[in-house]
């Protein structure tokens, strides 16, 4: 068994023995990409939401306290929040990406939240400038055998995957296909290390 103290690799994050970067290419994207992470989910080593940032030049990945400030809004974008919200008591489901795209000013600046369902939930419903963002969700197109963690709900998706199917859908399906590729490397990686050193903390 390996000791915890082995080396991860910095860009990655993952243990250096699977590092998985040279395999990596950026993807390039009109739409501006902000990653809101909690707090719990910043620090696990394996969070697709990092994996986003580090593929995507336009994106950028902030912790949950730090965008209370509100100086991760860029000028001249249209700022839109993705999430698979629900109908509930004086709210409306958010509408599917698909639906309001034509409607949509660009470019667009994507505001992802990182973290559990429930986490990601508590963000949007809780932080005033997250809560008063236009919003729309996406859902699960092709199935993905080696998702990291499987819901039986398909609007639940993983960081990455909820931002490649809405670049899909806004920037064509080459721009999904790197970013799932790359989610099937990283994932791959992971199972890899979880043989060999029963590596518990995947996102």
């Amino acid at each position: 068994m390996r000791a915890r103290r082995d080396p991860r690799c910095a860009e990655c994050r993952l243990l250096a023995a699977h590092c998985i970067c040279a395999r990596l290419a950026p993807v390039e994207t009109e739409t501006r990409i902000t990653i809101i992470a909690h707090e719990k989910e910043w620090t696990k080593p394996t969070g697709s939401g990092h994996l986003a940032a580090r593929l995507l030049p336009t994106a950028e990945m902030i912790r949950r306290l730090e965008s209370r400030d509100g100086a991760w809004r860029r000028p001249g974008h249209r700022a839109l929040l993705l999430f698979p919200e629900r109908a509930g008591p004086g709210r409306e489901a958010a509408p599917p990406l698909e639906a309001v795209i034509e409607r949509l000013d660009r470019p667009l600046q994507l505001v992802v939240p990182d973290g559990t369902f429930r986490q990601a939930s508590r963000m949007c419903l809780r932080e005033p400038l997250l809560l008063a963002l236009p919003r729309a969700r996406v859902e699960g197109g092709r199935a993905i055998a080696d998702r990291l963690r499987a819901h039986p709900d398909p609007t639940r998706l993983g960081t990455l995957e909820a931002i490649a199917r809405a670049l899909g859908a806004l920037e064509g399906p080459a721009v999904e296909d790197q970013l799932l590729s790359a989610l099937a490397l990283f994932s791959a990686a992971i199972a890899r290390a979880r043989r060999g050193d029963n590596l518990a903390d995947a996102h």
